[in-house]
């Protein structure tokens, strides 16, 4: 049995009293991003000299310590948490949450956080009513030896965050808090057993690297096309492709920026085709001048002789 508590403030909750072992108590605190969306789990945090870690990552490591799976910190992220199982030469490390990870700038990333990477079946998980447990009106094969968590699911509770990651008729846009929980602890234990994917994204050095390659696309583009229809069409075809690399990228858990590379694409198509339209100007101008100047000359020049 694990209890919970609420260790950040403003305000904490105490876990239950007969649970006084910290080992037995994991704590449920999230932090929402600046829409009010919740997309992220703590694994762990330092908190008064002491660590702590979520009741998401103290169900998962209790589930796979049964098959042989030890808490390590990560390989290639030393902050980061990892489950090894040398029986079967297994290491499985969970990809670390940092302040500018994927989309996010300058993001809270305090202790070990994770993105979650959210079950889209509409039932993910089994329910079972406390009328049910009460009642004996469930087969017992459904929870032996199986994670469960207790918790509250009426929309009178309340106990529900903002996500329109999940797909639920009940209460659109939003997940019950104890699901939310379910998914983070499904996701660590599926990754490590099944290898899905966890949700991840490049070095800033690599994201830079990808941004920049679209705006010399746009500008080798621009110098190979003569014509600013052709330039359209070509930058079109290359968004096109852009959006597929990244969705197919998305689709194995690498996060990559997309919304940059397509407003480099804009700005350059903007800054090509205002350059034209100025170039344009000159040309007209030039030529009314010339025009302008042949006249003068065709007028005055005999009159002077």
């Amino acid at each position: 049995i694990i209890g919970i508590d609420k260790v950040l403030g403003p305000q904490t909750i105490n876990p239950p009293p007969v649970l006084k072992n910290k080992n037995q108590v994991g704590f449920v605190d999230i932090i929402p991003d600046h829409d009010g969306s919740y997309r992220r789990i703590f694994l762990g945090i330092s908190l008064d000299n002491d660590y702590r870690f979520s009741l998401p990552l103290m169900l998962a490591e209790s589930y796979l310590k049964e098959k042989n799976f030890n808490l390590k910190n990560g390989k290639l992220d030393s902050n980061a948490m990892a489950f090894e199982n040398k029986n079967i030469a297994k290491f499985k490390e969970l990809s670390r949450f940092l302040s500018n990870t994927g989309g996010y700038v300058n993001a809270e990333a305090g202790g070990v956080q994770m993105l979650v990477n959210f079950r889209q079946n509409p039932d993910p998980f089994i329910r079972l009513s406390l009328a049910d447990i009460n009642n004996n009106n469930f087969e017992p094969n459904l929870i032996k030896d199986k994670i469960v968590l207790i918790g509250i699911t009426s929309p009178s509770v309340k106990d529900f965050l903002n996500n329109k990651a999940v797909i639920d008729e009940e209460i659109t846009g939003q997940i019950y808090g104890v699901e939310f929980l379910a998914h983070g602890t499904s996701q660590i234990i599926s990754a490590v057993e099944d290898g899905r994917s966890l949700l991840r994204s490049w070095s800033e050095i690599w994201e830079y690297l990808w941004i920049f390659s679209g705006g010399l696309i746009v500008i080798l583009i621009a110098k190979l096309t003569q014509k600013p229809l052709n330039l359209v069409l070509s930058l079109g075809v290359v968004t096109i492709v852009q959006i597929g690399i990244s969705y197919l990228c998305l689709m194995m858990g690498l996060w990559i920026p997309i919304v940059p590379v397509l407003c480099l694409n804009l700005l350059g198509l903007f800054a090509y085709l205002f350059y034209n339209y100025d170039l344009s100007l000159k040309n007209q101008i030039n030529t009314r001048q010339k025009a302008i100047d042949d006249f003068y000359d065709k007028i005055h020049t005999p009159a002077l002789q």
